[in-house]
Protein backbone atom coordinates (compact mmCIF):
# COMPACT_ATOMS: atom_id res chain seq x y z
CA UNK A 1 0.00 0.00 0.00
CA UNK A 2 2.85 2.20 0.75
CA UNK A 3 4.78 1.74 -2.05
CA UNK A 4 1.62 1.94 -4.68
CA UNK A 5 0.96 5.59 -2.82
CA UNK A 6 5.17 6.81 -3.03
CA UNK A 7 4.71 5.60 -7.44
CA UNK A 8 1.43 7.65 -7.32
CA UNK A 9 2.94 10.49 -6.20
CA UNK A 10 5.66 10.14 -8.46
CA UNK A 11 3.98 10.13 -11.72
CA UNK A 12 1.56 13.12 -10.20
CA UNK A 13 4.80 15.24 -9.75
CA UNK A 14 5.99 14.22 -13.33
CA UNK A 15 3.20 14.82 -15.37
CA UNK A 16 2.14 18.03 -13.26
CA UNK A 17 6.26 19.00 -14.04
CA UNK A 18 5.75 18.15 -18.02
CA UNK A 19 2.60 20.78 -17.98
CA UNK A 20 5.26 23.28 -16.66
CA UNK A 21 7.91 22.11 -19.07
CA UNK A 22 5.42 22.73 -21.76
CA UNK A 23 4.37 26.22 -20.99
CA UNK A 24 7.88 27.06 -20.42
CA UNK A 25 9.22 26.12 -23.61
CA UNK A 26 6.41 28.08 -25.13
CA UNK A 27 7.05 31.41 -23.03
CA UNK A 28 10.86 30.89 -24.37
CA UNK A 29 9.93 30.82 -27.98
CA UNK A 30 7.57 33.46 -27.31
CA UNK A 31 10.00 35.69 -25.62
CA UNK A 32 12.28 35.19 -29.43
CA UNK A 33 9.15 36.04 -31.39
CA UNK A 34 8.36 39.67 -29.62
CA UNK A 35 12.14 40.50 -29.37
CA UNK A 36 12.52 39.09 -33.22
CA UNK A 37 9.73 41.68 -33.77
CA UNK A 38 10.96 44.38 -32.13
CA UNK A 39 14.47 44.17 -33.34
CA UNK A 40 12.43 44.15 -36.96
CA UNK A 41 10.63 47.23 -36.04
CA UNK A 42 13.50 49.14 -34.45
CA UNK A 43 16.30 48.37 -37.65
CA UNK A 44 13.75 47.99 -40.33
CA UNK A 45 11.03 51.12 -41.57
CA UNK A 46 7.46 49.44 -41.76
CA UNK A 47 5.99 52.39 -42.90
CA UNK A 48 7.95 53.03 -45.86
CA UNK A 49 8.21 48.99 -46.39
CA UNK A 50 3.87 49.47 -46.48
CA UNK A 51 3.92 52.76 -48.52
CA UNK A 52 6.38 51.07 -51.20
CA UNK A 53 3.63 47.94 -51.42
CA UNK A 54 1.06 50.14 -51.64
CA UNK A 55 2.56 52.15 -54.47
CA UNK A 56 3.43 49.70 -56.86
CA UNK A 57 2.62 50.16 -60.12
CA UNK A 58 0.41 46.87 -61.42
CA UNK A 59 -3.21 46.72 -62.73
CA UNK A 60 -5.79 48.08 -60.24
CA UNK A 61 -3.44 49.31 -57.84
CA UNK A 62 -3.05 53.01 -56.43
CA UNK A 63 -0.71 53.91 -58.91
CA UNK A 64 -3.12 52.87 -61.59
CA UNK A 65 -6.77 54.71 -60.25
CA UNK A 66 -4.27 57.37 -60.04
CA UNK A 67 -3.58 57.50 -63.84
CA UNK A 68 -6.84 56.76 -64.71
CA UNK A 69 -8.72 60.40 -63.14
CA UNK A 70 -8.08 63.75 -64.10
CA UNK A 71 -5.63 65.13 -62.52
CA UNK A 72 -4.23 69.10 -61.80
CA UNK A 73 -1.04 69.95 -62.88
CA UNK A 74 1.34 72.27 -63.00
CA UNK A 75 0.90 76.12 -62.83
CA UNK A 76 1.94 77.66 -65.82
CA UNK A 77 2.41 81.50 -65.46
CA UNK A 78 3.23 83.55 -68.77
CA UNK A 79 4.88 87.19 -68.66
CA UNK A 80 4.85 88.75 -72.13
CA UNK A 81 7.14 91.78 -72.66
CA UNK A 82 5.50 94.52 -74.30
CA UNK A 83 7.32 96.88 -76.17
CA UNK A 84 6.59 100.77 -75.21
CA UNK A 85 8.61 102.89 -78.07
CA UNK A 86 7.55 100.72 -81.24
CA UNK A 87 7.40 103.86 -83.72
CA UNK A 88 10.55 105.27 -82.35
CA UNK A 89 12.80 102.69 -82.56
CA UNK A 90 11.40 101.64 -86.40
CA UNK A 91 11.66 105.14 -86.64
CA UNK A 92 15.47 105.02 -85.47
CA UNK A 93 15.08 107.72 -83.30
CA UNK A 94 15.49 105.39 -80.23
CA UNK A 95 18.68 103.06 -80.47
CA UNK A 96 17.50 100.73 -77.70
CA UNK A 97 14.41 98.82 -77.94
CA UNK A 98 12.60 99.56 -74.53
CA UNK A 99 10.14 96.56 -73.13
CA UNK A 100 8.26 96.18 -69.90
CA UNK A 101 7.02 92.32 -68.90
CA UNK A 102 3.08 92.41 -68.36
CA UNK A 103 1.80 89.78 -66.75
CA UNK A 104 1.20 86.84 -64.76
CA UNK A 105 -1.62 84.83 -66.90
CA UNK A 106 -2.06 82.23 -65.31
CA UNK A 107 -3.12 78.86 -66.11
CA UNK A 108 -3.18 75.12 -64.62
CA UNK A 109 -2.71 71.90 -66.39
CA UNK A 110 -5.29 69.58 -66.40
CA UNK A 111 -4.13 66.13 -67.16
CA UNK A 112 -5.33 62.95 -67.67
CA UNK A 113 -3.68 60.08 -69.42
CA UNK A 114 -5.30 57.50 -72.06
CA UNK A 115 -4.48 53.57 -73.37
CA UNK A 116 -2.73 52.86 -69.78
CA UNK A 117 -1.28 49.90 -70.42
CA UNK A 118 0.82 47.97 -67.52
CA UNK A 119 3.20 45.24 -68.38
CA UNK A 120 4.38 43.68 -65.44
CA UNK A 121 6.57 40.86 -66.93
CA UNK A 122 8.71 43.74 -69.35
CA UNK A 123 8.34 46.10 -66.13
CA UNK A 124 7.11 48.41 -68.27
CA UNK A 125 4.26 51.08 -68.21
CA UNK A 126 2.95 52.49 -71.09
CA UNK A 127 0.22 55.74 -71.45
CA UNK A 128 -0.41 58.88 -73.60
CA UNK A 129 -0.64 62.34 -71.29
CA UNK A 130 -3.45 64.36 -72.40
CA UNK A 131 -3.54 67.98 -71.02
CA UNK A 132 -5.82 70.88 -71.17
CA UNK A 133 -5.38 74.66 -69.65
CA UNK A 134 -7.64 76.20 -67.48
CA UNK A 135 -7.63 79.95 -66.64
CA UNK A 136 -6.38 81.08 -63.02
CA UNK A 137 -8.54 84.68 -62.93
CA UNK A 138 -7.32 84.96 -59.05
CA UNK A 139 -3.45 83.84 -59.92
CA UNK A 140 -3.61 86.33 -62.99
CA UNK A 141 -3.16 90.56 -63.14
CA UNK A 142 -6.56 90.03 -65.15
CA UNK A 143 -8.63 88.13 -68.34
CA UNK A 144 -5.89 88.18 -71.20
CA UNK A 145 -8.37 89.21 -73.62
CA UNK A 146 -9.07 92.56 -71.66
CA UNK A 147 -5.21 93.52 -71.82
CA UNK A 148 -3.28 94.81 -74.84
CA UNK A 149 0.11 94.40 -75.34
CA UNK A 150 2.26 95.39 -78.73
CA UNK A 151 5.24 92.63 -79.20
CA UNK A 152 7.08 91.49 -82.05
CA UNK A 153 5.13 89.52 -85.03
CA UNK A 154 6.99 86.16 -84.44
CA UNK A 155 5.75 84.78 -87.98
CA UNK A 156 6.98 87.68 -89.61
CA UNK A 157 10.47 88.40 -88.36
CA UNK A 158 11.15 85.04 -88.05
CA UNK A 159 10.30 84.26 -92.04
CA UNK A 160 12.16 87.48 -92.86
CA UNK A 161 15.40 86.33 -91.09
CA UNK A 162 15.39 82.97 -92.79
CA UNK A 163 15.02 84.22 -96.22
CA UNK A 164 17.46 86.80 -95.89
CA UNK A 165 20.47 84.11 -96.19
CA UNK A 166 20.11 84.26 -100.47
CA UNK A 167 19.05 86.89 -102.95
CA UNK A 168 17.05 84.38 -104.77
CA UNK A 169 14.67 83.65 -101.64
CA UNK A 170 15.18 87.07 -99.80
CA UNK A 171 13.62 89.73 -102.53
CA UNK A 172 10.21 87.34 -103.19
CA UNK A 173 9.67 87.35 -99.74
CA UNK A 174 10.54 91.27 -99.20
CA UNK A 175 8.20 91.71 -101.86
CA UNK A 176 5.02 89.54 -100.86
CA UNK A 177 5.40 90.94 -97.30
CA UNK A 178 5.39 94.26 -98.62
CA UNK A 179 2.87 93.53 -100.93
CA UNK A 180 1.26 91.82 -97.99
CA UNK A 181 1.26 94.97 -95.60
CA UNK A 182 2.81 92.46 -92.89
CA UNK A 183 3.95 94.83 -90.14
CA UNK A 184 7.24 93.90 -87.97
CA UNK A 185 5.16 94.26 -84.63
CA UNK A 186 1.67 93.67 -83.85
CA UNK A 187 -0.75 95.02 -81.23
CA UNK A 188 -3.46 92.81 -79.96
CA UNK A 189 -4.51 91.27 -76.94
CA UNK A 190 -2.54 89.10 -74.68
CA UNK A 191 -4.68 86.24 -75.23
CA UNK A 192 -4.38 86.02 -78.97
CA UNK A 193 -0.26 86.87 -78.58
CA UNK A 194 -0.08 83.99 -76.62
CA UNK A 195 -2.48 81.25 -78.08
CA UNK A 196 -2.31 82.16 -81.79
CA UNK A 197 -3.44 84.64 -84.04
CA UNK A 198 -3.89 85.35 -87.72
CA UNK A 199 -1.58 86.87 -89.89
CA UNK A 200 -1.34 86.77 -94.02
CA UNK A 201 2.49 85.66 -94.05
CA UNK A 202 1.64 82.50 -92.00
CA UNK A 203 -0.37 81.52 -95.03
CA UNK A 204 2.81 82.21 -97.63
CA UNK A 205 4.97 79.91 -95.40
CA UNK A 206 2.91 77.21 -96.10
CA UNK A 207 4.30 76.89 -99.83
CA UNK A 208 7.94 78.36 -99.16
CA UNK A 209 8.84 77.04 -95.45
CA UNK A 210 8.46 74.08 -93.36
CA UNK A 211 5.58 76.22 -91.40
CA UNK A 212 2.55 73.66 -91.10
CA UNK A 213 0.29 75.71 -88.95
CA UNK A 214 -2.30 78.34 -89.79
CA UNK A 215 -1.32 80.53 -86.76
CA UNK A 216 1.24 81.43 -84.91
CA UNK A 217 1.34 81.66 -80.59
CA UNK A 218 3.92 80.47 -78.13
CA UNK A 219 1.20 78.53 -75.91
CA UNK A 220 -0.47 77.05 -79.03
CA UNK A 221 2.96 76.05 -80.14
CA UNK A 222 4.11 74.33 -76.83
CA UNK A 223 0.85 72.47 -76.29
CA UNK A 224 0.75 71.34 -79.98
CA UNK A 225 1.94 67.62 -79.57
CA UNK A 226 -1.00 67.27 -76.80
CA UNK A 227 -3.50 68.06 -79.39
CA UNK A 228 -2.26 66.82 -82.92
CA UNK A 229 0.65 64.76 -82.24
CA UNK A 230 0.09 62.80 -78.82
CA UNK A 231 3.10 61.27 -77.20
CA UNK A 232 3.40 57.52 -76.38
CA UNK A 233 5.51 57.31 -73.24
CA UNK A 234 6.80 54.25 -71.92
CA UNK A 235 8.51 53.79 -68.47
CA UNK A 236 9.75 51.48 -65.76
CA UNK A 237 8.18 50.09 -62.89
CA UNK A 238 10.88 48.11 -61.72
CA UNK A 239 11.32 49.75 -58.02
CA UNK A 240 14.88 51.11 -58.50
CA UNK A 241 13.93 52.98 -61.57
CA UNK A 242 10.29 53.58 -60.71
CA UNK A 243 8.57 56.39 -63.50
CA UNK A 244 11.76 56.69 -65.19
CA UNK A 245 11.23 57.42 -69.00
CA UNK A 246 12.88 55.05 -71.36
CA UNK A 247 11.27 55.94 -74.71
CA UNK A 248 9.20 58.61 -76.20
CA UNK A 249 6.97 57.56 -79.52
CA UNK A 250 9.65 54.35 -79.71
CA UNK A 251 12.36 56.47 -79.78
CA UNK A 252 15.39 56.29 -76.67
CA UNK A 253 16.10 60.09 -77.49
CA UNK A 254 14.32 63.54 -77.77
CA UNK A 255 12.84 64.50 -81.10
CA UNK A 256 14.18 68.09 -81.84
CA UNK A 257 11.80 68.03 -85.23
CA UNK A 258 9.82 66.21 -87.71
CA UNK A 259 12.40 66.12 -90.17
CA UNK A 260 15.12 64.01 -88.16
CA UNK A 261 15.02 60.30 -86.62
CA UNK A 262 15.95 61.15 -83.12
CA UNK A 263 18.18 58.05 -82.27
CA UNK A 264 20.12 58.78 -85.49
CA UNK A 265 20.44 62.26 -84.17
CA UNK A 266 23.94 63.16 -82.17
CA UNK A 267 22.79 66.24 -80.53
CA UNK A 268 19.30 64.98 -79.49
CA UNK A 269 19.23 64.29 -75.28
CA UNK A 270 18.64 60.94 -74.60
CA UNK A 271 16.06 59.78 -71.74
CA UNK A 272 18.47 58.17 -69.70
CA UNK A 273 17.74 58.94 -66.02
CA UNK A 274 14.93 61.47 -67.30
CA UNK A 275 11.38 61.51 -65.73
CA UNK A 276 8.48 63.70 -65.92
CA UNK A 277 8.92 65.26 -62.99
CA UNK A 278 5.67 64.07 -60.93
CA UNK A 279 7.52 60.76 -59.36
CA UNK A 280 10.73 59.34 -58.83
CA UNK A 281 11.89 55.88 -57.23
CA UNK A 282 11.66 55.38 -53.54
CA UNK A 283 14.54 55.93 -51.37
CA UNK A 284 16.82 58.05 -53.85
CA UNK A 285 20.21 60.23 -52.20
CA UNK A 286 21.92 62.82 -53.21
CA UNK A 287 23.63 61.09 -56.09
CA UNK A 288 21.20 59.89 -57.81
CA UNK A 289 21.16 61.84 -61.54
CA UNK A 290 17.66 63.01 -62.29
CA UNK A 291 17.04 65.21 -65.70
CA UNK A 292 13.05 66.59 -66.45
CA UNK A 293 11.27 65.91 -69.52
CA UNK A 294 8.82 68.55 -70.31
CA UNK A 295 6.64 68.38 -73.41
CA UNK A 296 7.22 71.22 -76.30
CA UNK A 297 10.85 72.12 -75.26
CA UNK A 298 12.46 69.62 -77.35
CA UNK A 299 15.57 69.74 -74.60
CA UNK A 300 15.56 67.26 -71.26
CA UNK A 301 16.13 69.53 -68.22
CA UNK A 302 19.51 68.22 -66.16
CA UNK A 303 19.34 68.80 -62.21
CA UNK A 304 22.18 69.37 -60.04
CA UNK A 305 21.87 68.22 -56.28
CA UNK A 306 22.65 71.30 -54.18
CA UNK A 307 21.86 71.07 -50.76
CA UNK A 308 19.44 69.15 -48.01
CA UNK A 309 16.79 71.36 -45.94
CA UNK A 310 14.27 70.06 -43.60
CA UNK A 311 10.25 70.21 -44.80
CA UNK A 312 7.37 71.19 -42.65
CA UNK A 313 6.47 67.24 -42.21
CA UNK A 314 10.39 67.02 -40.77
CA UNK A 315 12.01 65.20 -43.28
CA UNK A 316 14.97 66.28 -44.88
CA UNK A 317 14.01 66.63 -48.59
CA UNK A 318 17.07 66.89 -51.76
CA UNK A 319 16.81 70.14 -53.18
CA UNK A 320 17.94 70.49 -57.38
CA UNK A 321 19.09 73.52 -59.18
CA UNK A 322 18.13 73.29 -63.23
CA UNK A 323 22.11 73.11 -64.89
CA UNK A 324 23.21 75.34 -67.50
CA UNK A 325 23.79 72.67 -69.39
CA UNK A 326 20.25 73.23 -71.04
CA UNK A 327 21.32 75.90 -73.02
CA UNK A 328 23.69 74.93 -75.36
CA UNK A 329 23.73 71.76 -77.95
CA UNK A 330 27.39 70.58 -76.98
CA UNK A 331 28.34 71.12 -73.64
CA UNK A 332 32.40 71.19 -74.65
CA UNK A 333 31.42 74.50 -76.35
CA UNK A 334 31.16 77.87 -74.74
CA UNK A 335 27.43 79.34 -74.09
CA UNK A 336 25.93 82.62 -73.96
CA UNK A 337 23.31 81.59 -72.18
CA UNK A 338 20.76 81.47 -75.08
CA UNK A 339 19.76 78.26 -77.15
CA UNK A 340 18.53 78.79 -80.85
CA UNK A 341 16.23 75.74 -81.17
CA UNK A 342 15.16 76.53 -84.73
CA UNK A 343 13.97 72.75 -85.36
CA UNK A 344 11.60 72.52 -82.45
CA UNK A 345 9.59 75.26 -83.90
CA UNK A 346 8.87 74.82 -87.46
CA UNK A 347 11.98 76.27 -88.51
CA UNK A 348 11.17 79.55 -86.94
CA UNK A 349 14.56 80.69 -85.24
CA UNK A 350 13.04 80.79 -81.60
CA UNK A 351 15.63 80.09 -78.52
CA UNK A 352 15.61 79.69 -75.15
CA UNK A 353 17.75 81.37 -71.99
CA UNK A 354 16.77 82.71 -68.35
CA UNK A 355 14.56 85.71 -67.73
CA UNK A 356 15.54 88.83 -68.64
CA UNK A 357 18.71 87.08 -69.99
CA UNK A 358 19.93 85.62 -66.31
CA UNK A 359 23.42 84.74 -66.51
CA UNK A 360 23.74 85.85 -70.32
CA UNK A 361 26.27 87.61 -71.81
CA UNK A 362 25.38 91.23 -71.38
CA UNK A 363 26.20 91.60 -75.15
CA UNK A 364 23.01 89.58 -75.65
CA UNK A 365 20.25 92.43 -74.87
CA UNK A 366 22.36 95.43 -74.98
CA UNK A 367 19.81 97.05 -77.25
CA UNK A 368 17.06 95.80 -75.34
CA UNK A 369 16.01 98.11 -72.75
CA UNK A 370 13.60 97.22 -70.09
CA UNK A 371 15.63 93.39 -69.05
CA UNK A 372 16.18 93.01 -65.12
CA UNK A 373 18.24 90.09 -64.22
CA UNK A 374 17.09 88.63 -61.03
CA UNK A 375 17.95 85.58 -58.91
CA UNK A 376 14.33 85.02 -58.41
CA UNK A 377 13.74 83.86 -61.61
CA UNK A 378 15.94 80.87 -60.80
CA UNK A 379 14.55 77.25 -60.69
CA UNK A 380 14.48 74.09 -57.85
CA UNK A 381 13.53 71.04 -57.18
CA UNK A 382 12.38 69.71 -54.06
CA UNK A 383 12.30 66.09 -53.59
CA UNK A 384 11.88 63.37 -50.75
CA UNK A 385 14.13 60.92 -51.34
CA UNK A 386 12.66 58.35 -49.24
CA UNK A 387 9.31 58.50 -51.13
CA UNK A 388 10.25 59.42 -54.64
CA UNK A 389 7.95 62.30 -54.11
CA UNK A 390 8.06 65.77 -55.90
CA UNK A 391 7.01 68.20 -53.20
CA UNK A 392 8.36 71.56 -54.95
CA UNK A 393 8.82 72.86 -58.50
CA UNK A 394 9.64 76.13 -59.46
CA UNK A 395 11.02 76.76 -63.42
CA UNK A 396 11.58 79.83 -65.87
CA UNK A 397 11.98 79.99 -69.14
CA UNK A 398 11.96 82.66 -71.49
CA UNK A 399 11.42 82.35 -75.70
CA UNK A 400 13.61 84.60 -77.64
CA UNK A 401 13.34 85.36 -81.41
CA UNK A 402 16.66 85.50 -82.92
CA UNK A 403 16.84 87.81 -86.13
CA UNK A 404 19.96 88.41 -88.61
CA UNK A 405 20.87 90.76 -91.00
CA UNK A 406 17.43 91.98 -92.46
CA UNK A 407 18.47 95.00 -93.22
CA UNK A 408 17.28 94.56 -96.79
CA UNK A 409 13.54 94.43 -95.73
CA UNK A 410 12.60 98.02 -94.88
CA UNK A 411 9.91 97.14 -92.09
CA UNK A 412 12.49 94.63 -90.69
CA UNK A 413 15.57 96.08 -90.99
CA UNK A 414 16.05 98.02 -87.42
CA UNK A 415 15.71 94.31 -86.03
CA UNK A 416 18.95 93.39 -87.55
CA UNK A 417 20.63 91.15 -85.51
CA UNK A 418 19.14 91.44 -82.55
CA UNK A 419 17.54 89.17 -80.06
CA UNK A 420 13.86 90.36 -78.85
CA UNK A 421 12.59 88.55 -75.96
CA UNK A 422 8.83 87.77 -76.34
CA UNK A 423 7.56 86.04 -73.08
CA UNK A 424 8.98 83.92 -69.92
CA UNK A 425 6.93 81.56 -68.93
CA UNK A 426 7.21 80.36 -65.06
CA UNK A 427 6.18 76.80 -63.96
CA UNK A 428 5.15 76.38 -60.03
CA UNK A 429 3.63 72.88 -58.47
CA UNK A 430 0.34 73.49 -57.36
CA UNK A 431 -0.04 72.35 -53.32
CA UNK A 432 -0.19 68.66 -52.88
CA UNK A 433 -3.01 66.41 -53.49
CA UNK A 434 -4.35 64.68 -50.45
CA UNK A 435 -2.81 60.97 -51.66
CA UNK A 436 0.50 63.02 -51.25
CA UNK A 437 0.04 64.64 -47.88
CA UNK A 438 -1.33 61.27 -46.57
CA UNK A 439 2.26 59.82 -47.44
CA UNK A 440 4.06 61.89 -45.80
CA UNK A 441 1.78 61.91 -42.52
CA UNK A 442 1.97 58.47 -42.25
CA UNK A 443 6.19 58.62 -42.92
CA UNK A 444 7.03 61.51 -40.59
CA UNK A 445 4.04 62.33 -38.45
CA UNK A 446 2.03 59.86 -37.12
CA UNK A 447 3.71 57.00 -38.54
CA UNK A 448 7.03 57.78 -35.77
CA UNK A 449 4.44 57.28 -33.13
CA UNK A 450 3.46 54.04 -34.13
CA UNK A 451 6.70 52.59 -34.74
CA UNK A 452 7.61 53.96 -31.27
CA UNK A 453 4.30 52.20 -29.65
CA UNK A 454 5.18 48.72 -31.53
CA UNK A 455 8.65 49.23 -30.08
CA UNK A 456 7.66 49.61 -26.28
CA UNK A 457 4.98 46.71 -26.81
CA UNK A 458 7.04 43.69 -28.16
CA UNK A 459 9.81 44.75 -26.04
CA UNK A 460 7.52 44.68 -22.97
CA UNK A 461 5.78 40.97 -24.12
CA UNK A 462 9.77 40.10 -25.19
CA UNK A 463 10.41 40.70 -21.22
CA UNK A 464 7.27 39.42 -19.74
CA UNK A 465 7.46 35.92 -21.89
CA UNK A 466 11.14 35.58 -21.10
CA UNK A 467 10.68 36.68 -17.46
CA UNK A 468 8.39 33.83 -17.54
CA UNK A 469 10.90 31.09 -18.71
CA UNK A 470 13.47 32.83 -16.04
CA UNK A 471 11.34 31.92 -13.27
CA UNK A 472 10.02 28.57 -14.77
CA UNK A 473 13.74 27.12 -15.17
CA UNK A 474 14.92 28.54 -11.58
CA UNK A 475 11.63 26.73 -9.95
CA UNK A 476 11.62 23.42 -11.58
CA UNK A 477 15.68 23.37 -11.91
CA UNK A 478 17.74 25.29 -9.30
CA UNK A 479 15.05 25.31 -6.56
CA UNK A 480 15.13 22.64 -4.22
CA UNK A 481 12.93 22.90 -1.86
CA UNK A 482 9.52 21.32 -1.69
CA UNK A 483 7.49 23.90 -0.77
CA UNK A 484 4.05 25.10 -3.21
CA UNK A 485 5.32 27.08 -6.46
CA UNK A 486 2.87 29.05 -8.53
CA UNK A 487 3.25 29.83 -12.38
CA UNK A 488 1.82 32.93 -13.60
CA UNK A 489 -1.70 31.16 -15.13
CA UNK A 490 -1.23 27.87 -13.65
CA UNK A 491 -0.80 26.87 -9.90
CA UNK A 492 0.84 23.90 -9.00
CA UNK A 493 1.54 22.20 -5.69
CA UNK A 494 3.56 19.56 -4.94
CA UNK A 495 2.46 16.84 -2.97
CA UNK A 496 4.15 16.71 0.64
CA UNK A 497 3.91 13.42 2.98
CA UNK A 498 2.83 15.25 5.87
CA UNK A 499 -0.81 16.18 3.91
CA UNK A 500 -1.81 12.88 2.62
CA UNK A 501 -4.88 11.98 4.09
CA UNK A 502 -3.75 8.28 4.80
CA UNK A 503 -0.92 8.19 6.95
CA UNK A 504 1.68 5.82 5.94
CA UNK A 505 2.02 4.90 9.34
CA UNK A 506 -0.25 4.41 11.80
CA UNK A 507 0.01 5.94 15.69
CA UNK A 508 1.02 2.25 16.69
CA UNK A 509 3.27 1.47 14.37
CA UNK A 510 5.00 4.95 15.30
CA UNK A 511 5.71 3.80 18.70
CA UNK A 512 6.44 0.20 18.58
CA UNK A 513 8.64 1.53 15.98
CA UNK A 514 10.65 3.63 18.72
CA UNK A 515 10.30 1.13 21.77
CA UNK A 516 12.06 -0.99 19.29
Amino acid sequence: MVIKEKVSLKKEKKRRYRISTKKTWISFFLGILWFSLFLFVLIADPILLMLKEYTRVTNGSFVHEVMLREMEGIHLSAYVFNVTNTERFMAGEDHTLKVQEVGPFTYREIRSNKDIEIDTEAQILRYTPQVRLEFIPEESIGRPQDINVTAPNIPMLGMTSNMAGAPWTRIPFNLLSTQLNSKAMVSMDAHNYLWGYQDTIVSLGYTITSVDFDKMGILDRLYDSYTKKPNRIEASIADEEKFMIKTVNGFKKLAMGDSVNPDECELCNTFENAFEGVGYPMGITSDFPIRIFKNGLCRILDLEYEHTRLTDYGAEALVYNFSDNFFTLDPSEPSNGVLLLPDCFFGMPLAFSKPHFLDADPSVYERIEGMKPDDRHRGWVTVDGKLGLTLETVFSLQINLVIGDVSANTEAASFSNMILPICYLRIEQPPLPDESIFFLNGMYVTGPYIILALQIVFFILAVVAWGYFGRAVYLNFIAKDNKAMSFPGTTIKEINANNVEDPLMTETQKTDSLRS
